[in-house]
C-alpha cells in the first residue's frame, strides 16, 4: 500500500472514533506530520467569517505570528481555499499576491478545505521552503485526508441524534480497510456483517467497480429476510457511473446521506419493491484516487 493509502487508512481508523474536539487536531497533525516532516503545516478552523489556528506544527511555526494567525474568509491562500472550497496548490508564493506571509521561507503552499457537504469547518494547510513541492498526488491525498479531518470533527461536535450518521461512517472505514487488503471476498463479508451490527441498516450492498464492463456490479448482500423478498440479491443489477444514489457516489467521489430515499430522484426503485420512506448512507471506496466501489446501507428511519 503506498504512503498516501496508508495515511488515509491510518486517518479513518483513528480520526473517527476521537472523543473530543482536541484529540481529532492533535491526531490529524501528527498523521500530517509523518507524512510531511520537513514542512509547516496548519489546521484552521472556522469561527464565523474568521479562520483562527487550531495547530500549527513543523518548521518555522514556533513563531507567536504563525501560533495565533487568523485570516478572512476569502482573505490570503488559505481563505481564498475556504471561500472557494476547493483544493488551491500554488506553485510559488512570492509570485502570488494573495499570499499572506507567516512561515518564513514559504516558497510553495498546498490550502484543502475541511469540508461536510457543503458545511465548511476550515482549512489545512501545508507550506515548503522548495518552488513546487506538491504533486497531484499530494492534493489528491490531502483531500481525502481533509474529509476525514472534517467528518470527525463534525462527529465531536455532533449531538446525541446525529451520532449515529457517523458511527454508520465508522463502520465505512472498516469496509475501506479490509477491502484494500486484497483479500477481498473473505474480508468483504466480514465487512458487511461488520457494518449491519453496528449501524441500524436492513440492507447492506458492496458493488465493486468491473474495469471490463465497465459497471458497478453487486457483489455482497447482506439483508433482514423479514424485510426483503427472498430474490432481493437478484433484482439487484449493475450499475453504470451516475446512475442511481449508488453511481453518483462513485462518480463524485464522495459520500451521500440520504434522509428520504423515496424523495431523491437519484434512487431506482427495484423490480417487485415499491419505494418506501427510508434513510441511506452511499460512500464510494477510493484508495490512492482509483474507485474499487461504493457501500451502500439504507436504514429505517426514526
Amino acid at each position: 500500500m503506498g504512503s498516501g493509502a496508508s495515511l488515509v487508512m491510518r486517518a479513518a481508523g483513528e480520526l473517527l472514533v476521537a472523543g473530543d474536539e482536541p484529540s481529532v487536531v492533535t491526531s490529524a497533525m501528527r498523521l500530517l506530520g509523518e507524512r510531511h516532516p520537513r514542512f509547516a503545516r496548519s489546521l484552521l478552523l472556522r469561527d464565523g467569517t474568521a479562520l483562527r489556528t487550531a495547530a500549527a506544527e513543523g518548521p518555522g511555526t514556533g513563531t507567536p505570528l504563525v501560533q495565533s494567525f487568523s485570516t478572512e474568509v476569502g482573505h490570503g491562500l488559505t481563505g481564498t481555499c475556504a471561500a472557494q472550497r476547493r483544493v488551491l496548490n500554488v506553485r510559488d508564493v512570492t509570485r502570488d499576491p494573495r499570499y499572506l506571509e507567516a512561515v518564513e521561507g514559504t516558497r510553495s503552499e498546498l490550502c484543502v478545505p475541511l469540508l461536510v457537504r457543503d458545511e465548511l469547518l476550515g482549512v489545512l494547510s501545508v507550506e515548503s521552503p522548495t518552488v513546487g513541492a506538491f504533486t497531484r498526488e499530494d492534493e489528491e491525498v490531502l483531500a481525502a485526508f481533509a474529509q476525514l479531518v472534517a467528518l470527525a470533527i463534525v462527529h465531536t461536535r455532533a449531538d446525541a441524534t446525529r451520532r449515529r450518521d457517523f458511527a454508520e461512517l465508522e463502520a465505512l472505514s472498516e469496509v475501506a480497510r479490509r477491502a484494500v487488503a486484497l483479500d477481498m471476498e473473505g474480508t468483504l463479508d466480514t465487512a458487511v456483517s461488520s457494518f449491519m451490527r453496528i449501524t441500524t441498516s436492513d440492507s447492506v450492498v458492496i458493488y465493486l467497480w468491473n474495469e471490463a464492463t465497465q459497471r458497478l456490479v453487486p457483489s455482497v448482500v447482506a439483508f433482514e429476510p423479514d424485510q426483503y423478498p427472498a430474490d432481493y440479491r437478484e433484482r439487484l443489477r449493475p450499475l453504470v457511473l451516475g446512475e442511481g444514489v449508488v453511481g453518483a457516489a462513485a462518480k463524485g467521489r464522495e459520500a451521500l446521506i440520504i434522509d428520504d430515499v423515496s424523495q431523491d430522484p437519484r434512487a431506482i426503485a427495484l423490480p417487485g419493491i415499491p419505494p418506501e420512506h427510508k434513510a441511506a448512507i452511499v460512500a464510494p471506496l477510493i484508495v490512492e484516487s482509483e474507485v474499487l466501489g461504493v457501500i451502500r446501507g439504507v436504514t429505517p428511519r426514526q
